[in-house]
């Protein structure tokens, strides 16, 4: 007998004179909005078979009683708000081959008694409160082939009796406390084809023994403190569609022998320290529609190669590429923000009708905008050296997504207007207008405050480099100068990068020539202005003695037109100056 009312709207709650249907085998209550406990009554119906209660809002604990129901082959009790304990009775229910319990907030640890489940198959327990360790009596679940326990507390390291667990196609371990390193024992589940280590907290390499699962298709190790470099093992798995790595402490370059993932849909190596160029072959992957390396140290060009792949996103920000954009480039959502990109804007960003996000600030692009089409929802164009007019189809974003670029014009708040008839230049010229006498003085002061902060960077980076060369280096950790006048040096530097969360538009309170002004709240409760320069002067000999003197008399002295210098930083990613911020100053 089935009673089958799922998806029907019911409310209230599940009436215990349930337990008076004796002869019922099948009681699916599911999607429903049911609420209150599941009455232990229940577990007089002795020859239930399917007990489907999954999606309500039943709270309480799971029953000791539902230990009786020995029949019992499909228990789902997932998305509920059940609380507790799992029941070590729940070991009794020896034919049970589907245990759902996720999406609840139970609590405790896994009791070891499930591992007299010997017939389950599928175990799921993600997006709840266990804590405590995998238990090693998992080994006896021979025919498990997916085991989710992911988004929980779960601590200690994977215990070896996993590999007991031939069947296993599904490994999901995510978002939980587990530590030490990933075993190499995991080579040993020939059937897995997902595994899912990522936000935990493993560190030590990655095994090459995980090459071995050649029907892998979905890998992630992202969020842990991995080190060494990518195991060329990995890059032989032919059914790999989606590898994530990111945010780990992996080093060394990308190998070129990424081409052999042909599946490959999916890659996420971002916030590592990788380095080197992007390989070329990453253009042979025909079928990848994520490819996602921000935030490493890559350098180099931008293959040619890359343009030739249809991505649905393109992230290269936060490196330190250089060249020209290529104009085959092609996806919904470009990033190539925070380089050291050179040339113009590529015309043919204008045919890419599905371009939705595209982000080329922080680079040294030159150029007009060109007409992008109608489709960007968002645009960041700010600090590079473009020029001309912002194209009319661009007006209605923010000026922020401009800002930075000395000769830009349009009519945006914050830009010069578009250039006048020559009639009306003529006409404007007739009329003379008696400068406001505070902007005459302040004029002044500017210039010779704005060519002293550029000065004071060149002229100091030079003593720098005459001392190291007359002394032997010694590295530092960033191998870079940085001094602060009053400050930590060291503490500074982290909190300014931490203040300005590396230096985000949204901090800034003024641009020009030279650079950017950076308003800074340090944690003592110190705000300084940061003025973060676009790029260094040429070394010039000649400045050197004739500026030295205005140089130490700007560094020492304290005058009410003059901004107190607190210090400098060069850095291979970063110019600035620290100053005093005077509210409401320039």
């Amino acid at each position: 007998m089935t009673l089958h009312l799922g998806n029907c709207q019911l409310y209230g709650s599940i009436p215990p004179n349930i337990g008076k249907l004796k002869s019922l085998v099948n009681l699916h209550l599911s999607n429903n909005m049911l609420v209150g406990p599941i009455p232990s009554s229940i577990s007089n119906v002795t020859n239930l078979e399917s007990l489907l209660l999954q999606h309500n809002q039943l709270n309480g604990s799971i029953p000791q009683e539902i230990g009786r129901l020995t029949n019992l082959i499909t228990l789902y009790l997932s998305s509920n708000m059940l609380v507790g304990p799992i029941p070590s009775s729940i070991s009794n229910v020896t034919n049970l081959e589907s245990l759902l319990l996720e999406d609840n907030q139970l609590n405790g640890s896994i009791p070891q008694e499930i591992g007299r489940l010997t017939n389950l198959i599928t175990l799921s327990l993600w997006s709840n409160m266990l804590v405590g360790p995998i238990p090693s009596s998992l080994g006896n679940l021979s025919r498990l082939e997916s085991f989710v326990l992911y988004k929980n507390k779960i601590n200690g390291s994977i215990p070896s009796a996993i590999t007991n667990l031939k069947r296993l196609t599904i490994l999901d371990l995510g978002a939980n406390n587990l530590s030490g390193q990933i075993p190499s024992f995991l080579g040993l589940l020939p059937s897995l084809s997902r595994l899912y280590l990522d936000s935990n907290l493993f560190e030590g390499f990655i095994p090459l023994d995980i090459g071995k699962l050649k029907n892998l298709t979905v890998l992630l190790l992202s969020n842990n403190k991995l080190t060494g470099s990518i195991p060329l093992s990995l890059l032989h798995l032919p059914n790999l569609r989606h590898i994530s790595m990111a945010s780990n402490l992996l080093e060394g370059p990308i190998p070129h022998e990424i081409e052999s993932l042909n599946a490959l849909e999916y890659l996420d190596l971002s916030d590592n320290k990788l380095s080197g160029p992007i390989p070329s072959q990453i253009g042979n992957l025909s079928n990848l529609i994520y490819l996602i390396l921000a935030n490493n140290n890559l350098s180099g060009r931008i293959p040619l190669q890359v343009g030739g792949l249809s991505l649905h996103q393109l992230d290269l920000s936060h490196n330190i590429i250089s060249g020209d954009i290529p104009s085959q480039l092609n996806s919904q959502i470009i990033d190539l923000s925070h380089n050291l990109l050179q040339g113009v804007i590529p015309s043919q960003f204008g045919n890419l009708t599905h371009l939705s996000i595209l982000d080329l600030s922080w680079n040294n692009l030159t150029g007009m905008i060109p007409e992008f089409p109608f489709s960007v929802e968002k645009l960041n164009l700010s600090l590079n050296s473009l020029r001309g007019p912002i194209p009319d189809g661009l007006l209605h974003f923010a000026p922020d997504a401009f800002i930075g670029n000395k000769y830009l014009c349009g009519s945006i708040q914050g830009f010069r207007p578009f250039p006048s008839s020559p009639t009306v230049n003529k006409e404007r010229k007739s009329k003379v207008v008696k400068p406001n006498l505070p902007v005459v003085i302040l004029v002044p002061t500017l210039l010779f405050f704005i060519s002293s902060s550029a000065l004071v960077m060149f002229i100091l980076f030079r003593q720098y480099r005459a001392k190291a060369l007359k002394s032997d280096p010694s590295p530092t950790k960033n191998g870079n100068l940085f001094s602060i006048w009053n400050f930590d040096g060291k503490i500074a530097f982290e909190d300014i990068i931490k203040a300005t969360e590396d230096f985000d538009i949204k901090y800034c309170i003024g641009t020009g020539g030279y650079g950017s002004v950076y308003r800074a709240v340090l944690p003592s409760g110190k705000v300084v202005a940061l003025k973060k320069l676009h790029r260094l002067e040429a070394e010039q000999p000649a400045y050197d003695a004739a500026f030295r003197n205005e140089i130490k008399f700007l560094t020492e002295i304290r005058h009410k037109n003059i901004v107190k210098l607190h210090g400098f930083c060069l850095h291979n990613r970063c110019m600035f100056l620290i100053y005093e911020y005077m509210e409401k100053g320039s």
